[in-house]
């Protein structure tokens, strides 16, 4: 089998899943495009325009599957290149455009919105990472399909719900194993009873991770009187809320790791010790 690996907005979670599907399904040939995670407004709207002038010679090779993401202006790139549309395809949803956090910066625009709709109804199947993200964009697609003034066609929301299916990202075996010697991570040799809690928060530094509930979570527990340790871990950026300065200044007591860990065996072993 041949198949068409399109990763868009090719951000580091992404960047893991394909590479885990290309290393563990080794029985297809595969063909990997994909496009740097900046630009958001560009990229997902000029994808489509990008591959067919600047990959045409890629994609009108014959091709049995392809597998985008749900970043893949893929009705479009169908239709720039004619020879796709008769090719099964998957779109797979990490996350979707209507329940995307608001940073209350960004250009309002339904346009991320309507393109996912339309990546959903050009695929053959439709896959969602979990049932919340499933759930949310139907319902997403119902609530703008009806504010559209008319020519609205009938059964949109039912060939969506018809076609999609829960299919969470696969994890690798060496995320089950403790392989790390640095005894900066926690080890669970103790039982729970007889330390303090270990928690980890994992996520890039971004307003759509929640790091104002995260900061609320933490003085809850400090209300409380529970006695817990923490490793605050993800990737940092420009544009840090400010929230993490103040989480770092007031939790500092009780953070164990504060940043990127330094390798990915140092990641797994935060996660694997965590309570």
């Amino acid at each position: 089998m041949k198949a068409l690996l399109l990763s868009a907005y090719d951000a580091e979670s992404h960047r893991h899943w394909r590479k885990l599907l290309v290393k563990s399904l080794t029985d297809i040939e595969w063909t990997v495009l994909t496009l740097p995670s900046r630009y958001f407004s560009w990229r997902i709207r000029g994808n489509s325009l990008s591959w067919a002038f600047d990959k045409r010679d890629v994609l009108e090779q014959p091709y049995d599957l392809i597998i985008a993401t749900s970043m893949t202006d893929l009705s479009a790139l169908r239709g720039f290149v004619p020879s796709l549309a008769c090719v099964p395809a998957i779109i797979y949803f990490h996350e979707n455009q209507f329940e995307y956090p608001s940073s209350g910066k960004e250009f309002k625009s339904v346009e991320p919105c309507i393109l996912n709709l339309y990546g959903a109804l050009s695929a053959d199947t439709v896959l969602f990472n979990s049932h919340f993200n499933r759930d949310s964009f139907i319902q997403g697609c119902k609530t703008l399909l009806d504010k559209l003034p008319d020519q609205v066609p009938t059964g949109v929301i039912e060939h969506l719900k018809e076609k999609s299916s829960v299919l969470p990202v696969p994890l690798g075996d060496d995320c089950f194993k403790h392989t790390s010697t640095n005894e900066i991570c926690w080890v669970n040799r103790e039982p729970a009873l007889n330390r303090p809690l270990r928690i980890v928060w994992a996520a890039r530094w971004e307003y759509d991770k929640g790091p104002d509930r995260l900061l609320s979570i933490l003085k809850a527990l400090e209300h409380s009187g529970v006695d817990y340790r923490i490793a605050i871990l993800g990737q940092k950026f420009r544009g840090t809320p400010e929230t993490f300065s103040i989480i770092g200044e007031k939790f500092s007591h009780r953070i164990d790791q504060f940043g990127y860990a330094a390798s990915r065996d140092e990641y797994l072993s935060w996660l694997n010790g965590a309570d």
